[in-house]
């Protein structure tokens, strides 16, 4: 949960594959070659059932590879 998002950067440029929800720089710099993009829950203000969606999502995301 960095603030930042340097980490994700650092995969990018190191040619790692990246997964993250759609903010920041990787809103700006997806490409489905690149990694994954897990649909943002922001409608969604319960911590634990946005956790919930976004794991759902995580696994749609991997099973459309």
């Amino acid at each position: 949960m960095e603030a930042s998002g340097t980490s994700g950067m650092k995969a990018l440029l190191n040619g790692v594959l990246n997964c993250s929800i759609g903010d920041g720089w990787w809103a700006e710099a997806y490409r489905p070659d690149s990694g994954w993009l897990i649909p943002e829950n922001g409608s969604v203000h319960e911590y634990e059932l946005r956790n919930e969606l976004h794991a759902e999502n995580l696994i749609d995301c991997w099973k459309r590879k």
